[in-house]
């Protein structure tokens, strides 16, 4: 094998990372380039293919960059969902001491608040937990806990 057919050689593998080259190896690739006609089809095919492939990664970047409207709107449909869950438990809350606040029976009241609300609390505790921070899950537990234990004994003590 000759010098010539050994850079020929060397070179069809260096033109797949001929930018990454130094600058004395990119002058032999060079000088090759302009002596061999397939080394010099091979760099043109190479080095169109990544100009091109490189202006459609800059491309699908900025596609990228302007897709993140729907990840606020994830955000706002969480928080949405969220402040809706306390709403709808404080609703409840309410709904259940509006019927069932009777001062002579205080059992009725603890039964309606397990009765409606905690089943309402079991399924909104599950869907914090798998779609929330793990500690807003633990703050409402906390928060349901308090009310199902203490709020009628609280309550027909003000009243």
């Amino acid at each position: 094998m000759t010098d010539f057919e050994k850079i020929h050689v060397l070179t069809k593998e260096l033109l797949v990372i001929y930018n990454e080259l130094d600058e004395e190896a990119k002058s032999i690739v060079d000088e090759h380039i302009t002596s061999c006609p397939d080394c010099k089809g091979l760099f043109e095919t190479y080095h169109s293919t990544f100009v091109s492939n490189n202006q459609r990664f800059c491309l699908e970047q900025a596609e990228q960059s302007t897709e993140i409207k729907p990840f606020k709107k994830l955000i706002q449909f969480k928080t949405i969902m969220y402040v809706l869950l306390i709403g709808i438990r404080f609703l409840l809350l309410s709904l259940i001491l509006n019927k069932s606040f009777d001062p002579t029976r205080p059992a009725l009241l603890r039964g309606s608040l397990i009765v409606y609300y905690f089943p309402f609390v079991g399924l909104s505790n599950i869907v914090t937990f798998v779609f929330y921070r793990k500690s807003w899950f633990w703050i409402m537990l906390l928060f349901d806990i308090l009310i199902l234990l203490f709020s009628a004994d609280l309550i027909y003590t003000f009243f």
